[in-house]
């Protein structure tokens, strides 16, 4: 796994199953629907790591 938050994720995994917790990304910046090459701009930035972290986490809802 690459990445510090994960490997934060992966160390601390009993701790943080014990409550809620609440894992935010920053971005994109800008006001832009559309990237570059006219994708849409959300779903291109959507962090990848997202579903790794609802699989480890058990993300309830």
């Amino acid at each position: 796994m690459k990445g510090t938050s994960m490997n934060v994720l992966v160390a601390h995994e009993a701790e943080l199953a014990q409550g809620p917790i609440w894992l935010f990304s920053s971005g994109p910046l800008g006001d832009d629907k559309v990237d570059k090459e006219g994708r849409d701009g959300l779903e291109t930035t959507a962090p990848k790591e997202f579903e790794k972290f609802a699989d480890l986490l058990r993300v309830k809802g």
